[in-house]
């Protein structure tokens, strides 16, 4: 009886265990003297970059938050608090972007688990926009430079039953029966009357006119240099989109990367200069504008203003210049999405450079 008894106990507190890690899944909000933040255990792989796309804020903050170096490397299981700002806290139901998903965040009370607000993170970039665990991938695996879009799963093809030359015969169905389904086989349509089974005439064959084929465009001659993107050296103008196809008006789906690197624009750089224009199929319906500039990191996002018209962009600058005669003197070259959102009517125009220091 004793031992029973003691079975039992054990099998309570595991229960009681497990209850508490399930509990844990939850995102907890908690607070120290310098504000609101989450605590995150360090995974494989990890670093304080992943952990910044993950909880959507810079690693500029988390490793100081934690009285860390920002070039010291983490451990696994070691914990982590991610600090709640502006950018990655909301305690309203209001997203910020398109690309934004708001995740429940909760806080402690009497035992009690109570809404606090809601995390908003990117979506492609943190497993939590989509429900996933809070596991981020390394710096470097997440995200390809190209910002490839997220494949959905192929749909299965429904297949079709070989077609026949004899028309079917409709079957009246036996009193008492119910009728099939329609399309399964011997199943009769309740809506449709039975009748005689009648030949259809055949069709007259219509004739087809020939048309002639358009002509074949002239090839163009690219040049490619140090990875960087496809350029034109003769610099086409901007190409219309179809009509048919969504087209993206706004200042670009970078900017709260933009206001992350910059602490909300308080630690920034400006520079003059001439901006020039590559093509790419990238920001057209989706604001996702990319750059070449010399000198600045790869991975920074550029505030870009046309000095003719004020109009402004948010482009991620993915390597440097080609060096080719056609960027000479350039300050910067923009996808041509960019430059179309910018207002510009030539591929060669003046612009302000905005970026974090």
């Amino acid at each position: 009886m004793t031992r029973f008894r003691l079975a039992l106990l054990g099998m309570a507190v595991w229960c009681g265990t497990a209850v508490a890690k399930a509990q844990t899944a939850d995102l907890i909000v908690q607070r120290n003297a310098e504000g609101l933040y989450l605590t995150h255990q360090v995974a494989p792989k990890e670093n304080f970059y992943s952990i910044g796309r993950l909880f959507n804020i810079s690693p500029k903050v988390i490793a100081p938050f934690n009285g860390l170096a920002l070039n010291g490397g983490l451990s696994i299981g070691q914990v982590i608090k991610v600090p709640l700002k502006d950018q990655n806290f909301t305690s309203v139901k209001k997203k910020d972007a398109a690309i934004q998903v708001l995740v429940p965040v909760y806080r402690m009370a009497e035992g009690k688990k109570v809404l606090a607000g809601y995390l908003k993170v990117n979506k492609g970039e943190s497993p939590l926009a989509t429900g996933g665990p809070a596991v981020s991938a390394p710096a470097g695996e997440a995200v390809a430079a190209t910002e490839k879009p997220v494949m959905e799963k192929p749909v299965t093809p429904v297949s079709k039953a070989p077609v026949t030359t004899k028309t079917p015969e409709v079957k009246t169905p036996d009193a008492g029966t119910t009728a099939g389904t329609p399309g399964d086989a011997g199943s009769v349509d309740p809506l449709v009357t039975p009748a005689k089974t009648v030949a259809a005439p055949a069709p007259a064959p219509v004739k087809k006119k020939k048309v002639a084929p358009p002509p074949a465009p002239a090839p163009e001659t690219t040049a490619v240099a140090h990875g960087t993107p496809t350029l034109t050296p003769t610099h086409p103008a901007v190409p219309e989109v179809p009509a048919a196809s969504p087209r993206y008006n706004g200042e670009g789906s970078f900017h709260p990367d933009y206001l992350s690197q910059t602490d909300e624009g308080r630690k920034t750089r400006s520079t003059n200069g001439l901006a020039g224009v590559f093509k790419s199929t990238s920001g057209w319906d989706n604001g996702k504008f990319y750059a070449l500039m010399k000198g600045v990191e790869r991975g920074t996002v550029v505030k870009v203003t046309n000095l003719s018209n004020n109009k402004v962009v948010f482009a991620k600058v993915l390597g440097d210049i080609a060096d080719i005669k056609q960027n000479s003197g350039m300050l910067i070259v923009l996808s041509d999405a960019a430059v179309s959102q910018l207002g510009a009517n030539t591929d060669r125009f003046t612009a302000s450079i905005t970026y974090a220091k």
